[in-house]
Parts: structure tokens; sequence; C-alpha cells
């Protein structure tokens, strides 16, 4: 048997999600299943949502819920995953379920803050983040401070919102992931637009924040606000661009592409639009593979509203 033993098979399992083998990760937790092991089911589970079968993450970990409820990682992926379908509410339930077990200090209180927060109640999230001594813990220093700034800026409080990414810029270092990095910045260029702070400014770090990370929604909402103007002639786009960069490692150079939805007028002014989207390197070789124009909206200011991840 290749892998004999029940503490085999979880770290090939966990391996599998890993690097994103998910079939194989399904297969091992089939494995697992055989050993009456619950790990089954939180791997189960993490393979489907990786697949995109998304009822079937969910009924494995509610069934890994009911068999071993004081697991707290069953209720923080479900928490997470149903927060991530727009079930808000199932959300903080099962967040709340988990609230008190044996979990690492602080993370239940940020994943319900993120939860009243995607569910359009800053006011909330910031009582979950406030709620809890971050500073004398272990949890990740700059990803609360970048998200408490973020929602200090949603409620208008702009000079508490600067000094807060001031605070979370203290905290950066090799670990912190690119979100976080890219919302202190973006956050920044939100509360230099409450404050009325020049255009160029918020601009300057909106594009700041997207060379950090091109999904960074708050960062096209306010390249939106400061440049967008509606247009009578203005048609929803989806837009697939190449560009070439240097791979990080080999230094070769690569093609990638990515996918954009836009409200422009012309295919040259929607490349325009997603130019400072993609890596500095990579920003003149850009091209447009093709773009499928849909419905006008006229009455909608032009800019981008969505981005795909880029593919090899």
């Amino acid at each position: 048997m290749l892998f004999p033993k029940l503490n085999q098979l979880q770290e090939a399992g966990y391996k599998a999600l890993e690097n994103r083998q998910f079939e194989r990760a399904l297969r091992i937790a089939r494995r697992i299943h055989k050993k009456r092991n619950t790990s089954a089911f939180e791997i189960e589970g993490r393979a489907y949502w990786g697949l995109g079968r998304t009822d079937e993450a969910i009924a494995a970990l509610e069934a890994g819920a009911a068999a071993a409820p004081s697991v707290y990682l069953f209720w923080s992926y479900l928490g997470h995953y149903y927060s991530d379908l727009g079930n808000y509410e199932k959300a903080i339930e099962c967040l709340n379920r988990g609230m008190f077990l044996d979990a690492p200090e602080g993370e239940f209180e940020y994943n319900l803050a993120v939860v009243h927060g995607r569910n359009g109640n800053p006011e909330m999230a910031l009582l979950y983040l406030e709620r809890f001594n971050w500073q004398d813990s272990a949890f990740n220093q700059a990803l609360v401070r970048a998200s408490r700034a973020y929602w200090l800026a949603r409620v208008d409080r702009a000079e508490e919102a600067l000094q807060e990414c001031d605070q979370a810029s203290l905290h950066i270092n090799e670990e912190t992931d690119a979100d976080s990095r890219s919302r202190i910045v973006s956050t920044r260029a939100y509360a230099y637009h409450l404050l009325g702070r020049p255009s160029e400014s918020v601009r300057r770090l909106a594009h700041e924040a997207l060379q950090i990370l091109k999904t960074d929604e708050a960062a096209r909402w306010l390249l939106r606000e400061v440049d967008g103007k509606p247009s009578a002639s203005a048609r929803k786009g989806v837009l697939t661009i190449e560009g070439r960069r240097s791979h990080p490692t080999t230094g070769k150079i690569e093609a990638y592409t990515t996918v954009f939805a836009v409200l422009a007028e012309t295919e040259k002014q929607a490349l325009e639009m997603v130019r400072p989207f993609e890596p500095l390197e990579s920003q003149s070789t850009l091209r447009v593979v093709k773009i499928d124009w849909l419905d006008p909206y006229p009455d909608v200011p032009m800019g981008v509203y969505d981005v795909e991840l880029e593919k090899q």
C-alpha cells in the first residue's frame, strides 16, 4: 500500500491541496474515510471547493462538523465558503459556532469582521476588529490594521483610516500577503478621495495598489470615480489582452493573457484603461487578442469593472 498510515495519508492529502491536485486529494480523502478519521471531510470539502463543486464542498464540511463539532476548522471553512457564496447569514452562524472552540486566537473575530463588512455592515466589522486585543496576539498585524483602515474609510472616518494605514505599513514584512499590501495603499487612496485631495494623488495610489494586486476592487472603483465619465456610445466589452514579462525565477520572457470587463467606446480606449493593471515591464508589450462587445451602457461611468486572473 502506498500510504499505509493515517498520518502519511493526511500529509499526502494536504500536499495535494497545496499543489491544486484536487482530484488526487479526493482519492486520498476516500482512503482516509476508510480509517474513520474526520480529516477526510476537511480534505474532501476543500478539494471539491477547488474544483468549483461548491454544493459538494459544503456538504462534506457540514458532515465533518456534524461528526466532530469541536473541530474549529470545519466551522472556519464553512464560514469562509458560505461568505464567498453570498450566504452571509449562514456564514455568521457557522463562525459564531466556532468562536469559542480551541482555535488560533483572533481567527474567528477577524473572519466575522470580514463577513459583516461584506454584508454591508462596516460598523459591525469595526466592532469585531476592535473587541480583540490584536497587539498581544500572534495574528497578522498588517492584515488586521489594513482591514480596520478599510472599514474606517467606508464609514467616512478618513483621518483615522490614514492613521491606521500608517500603522499597518509598519507591520509589512516578507510574509505579508499581496491582498493586505494592496489594501493599505488603496485604502489610503480612498481616504484621500474622501478628504478631497488632488485627483492625481488618488490616481497614483490606485495605480500603485494595482501593481501589487491587479484585482484590487477599491482601486478599480477609484479609477472609475476619478477618470470615468458616462458616454452615450459606451458599451460593455470583454477584453482579452496579451503581454510579455520575465519569468520570476528563470528570467525567460514569457507571454500571458488577462481578461477584463470594461465599459469603453473603442478598442483602443479599452486597452489604455487596462494598461495600469499590468506590470510596468509589460505595459509597453500589451496587445488586444480579442474584444467581445456587448450591451450599451450610456449612463454608467466608463472604466474597468472586473479582472480575471491571468493565464500563462
